[in-house]
């Protein structure tokens, strides 16, 4: 997620799962762990649809395609607004790391 974030690309998370192992499904973070979600742009939380026809399935897809979509868009207006967004998440180890592997695979074609 923090390569991705230091590309510019917008990390969207999305739980699905209806197990809380972290805090309660009806907190703020719905059960994830802060660490899964530190580095996120935006979060979606669309429980699992554990029983239904063919009709529950189709809403819940959309309704799931929906949440992200809008996350997607927000987070990518966020960006547009602060262009420093993905630099100021970004800890002086990532960033070490991210010029480092650059390093190692300068010059190396077809990775």
């Amino acid at each position: 997620m923090m390569i991705a974030r230091s590309m510019g690309k917008p990390v969207i998370g999305y739980r699905s799962d209806f197990r809380a192992p972290i805090g309660g499904i009806n907190s703020w973070n719905h059960g994830m762990h802060f660490f899964a979600l530190y580095p996120c742009d935006a979060f979606v939380f669309v429980p699992n649809l554990l029983i239904g026809n063919k009709d529950h399935i189709t809403k819940c897809y959309e309704t799931v395609s929906r949440e992200i979509d809008g996350a997607l868009k927000d987070a990518v207006n966020k960006r547009a607004k602060d262009p420093c967004m993905v630099e100021q998440t970004m800890n002086g180890y990532a960033m070490f790391l991210l010029e480092a592997s650059d390093k190692l695979v300068d010059g190396v074609s077809d990775l």
